[in-house]
């Protein structure tokens, strides 16, 4: 039987392959070179990646099985604030399910074990299915009212890897999801950026093995998503994997290792992109409500262009501007007010 499980080649060329967050305020800055250190996995010695200074931190490389293995780091802020990982040790590897699992009473759900190796009977998800499943999990542990406010795929960012690996017979899919949620009576962000793996090569009615390669998440106060999508992403940037122990994995080639670190580095810049569109179009809605709530709101002329900020407080159905082009002016019926040019109308928001 072809094995199931992903060689250390397909591990380690998927890296840490790194794929939002709304804030009211702009971006907050990713801590500086001099507040980032170094860790190193304490396990192997496989990677290194930057975390930042005072928080706690936990990671290593964790083996389900002599070929399954996981890199992974989770930190901590002071206090518990935000929570940002790159994998989930926990996460099992899986296969879908078969007529002939099915047949020897593996059903979706149930643990099988051929020679050694661990997997869990589960139908495939694409990244963002996973991303969408795993937020909903996880989060829901620590969260209450979890919901789902964004999912995405990104094919974009599994393109030039699966041109190496498609040949092997491995295909890797990447997608991301946004969530909402309460914590610790806050109002608080989850995003999960995930990549699947599988398995295309099993056939014969035999079952073909998939699992989720990468998983990085932040889990924030909604007003500081923004920092914490900044973290993941120069995290996710600075991943590395130590070359001595690559040298040790048979199989594993420059191209392959090279191409996993570019993989990388544009699922970060990708992080950080989605983020801040996100961030300047939940600011003009906030601004919007912020604008409603002290009793304004914006108007323009259709003929000039021209805006003008409304007091509305006066309940007015209908506003006007003058003549000039200076004074806006309300009215309860259709009928333009005395000195009232032409009707204005209600800015949608952008």
């Amino acid at each position: 039987m072809r094995q199931l499980c992903i060689g250390l080649v397909l591990l380690a060329a998927a890296g840490l392959a790194k794929g939002q967050m709304y804030s009211r305020q702009s971006p907050a800055p990713t801590q500086s070179a001099s507040q980032w250190r170094s860790f190193s996995d304490p396990t192997e010695g496989a990677f290194q990646v930057d975390v930042p200074q005072g928080w706690q931190v936990y990671g290593g490389t964790a083996r389900t099985s002599a070929t399954q293995l996981r890199f992974w780091t989770s930190i901590v802020s002071p206090g518990d604030v935000i929570r940002i990982s790159l994998n989930d040790p926990s996460e099992p590897f899986y296969v879908q399910p078969a007529p002939l699992l099915s047949s020897l009473g593996f059903g979706v759900g149930s643990r099988y074990a051929p020679g050694g190796a661990s997997f869990v009977i589960q139908p495939y998800m694409t990244g963002s299915q996973f991303a969408v499943s795993w937020g909903r999990r996880r989060f829901g542990e620590v969260c209450s009212t979890v919901k789902v406010t964004s999912a995405t795929e990104r094919p974009d960012l599994s393109r030039e890897i699966n041109a190496l690996t498609r040949g092997w017979g491995y295909s890797f899919d990447t997608g991301e999801a946004t969530f909402s949620c309460q914590r610790n009576g806050m109002e608080t962000t989850g995003y999960v950026s995930a990549t699947t793996l599988l398995n295309q090569m099993a056939g014969g009615g035999g079952p073909t093995g998939w699992q989720a390669s990468d998983i990085d998440t932040f889990l924030a106060p909604t007003p500081m998503a923004g920092q914490a999508a900044s973290m993941l992403a120069h995290m996710v940037k600075s991943f590395r994997l130590n070359p001595t122990w690559v040298s040790q994995q048979q199989g594993l080639t420059i191209e392959v290792a090279n191409t996993a670190a570019k993989a990388n580095a544009e699922i970060s810049d990708s992080i950080m992109s989605s983020w801040q569109q996100r961030n300047a179009t939940m600011d003009r809605v906030m601004e919007k409500g912020a604008d409603a709530r002290r009793g304004y709101d914006n108007y323009v002329d259709p003929m000039t262009g021209a805006q003008y900020k409304v007091d509305t407080s006066n309940s007015y159905k209908y506003y006007w501007i003058d003549s000039s082009g200076t004074k806006v002016l309300g009215s309860n019926t259709d009928d333009p007010p005395p000195g009232a040019g032409r009707k204005i109308d209600l800015l949608p928001p952008k």
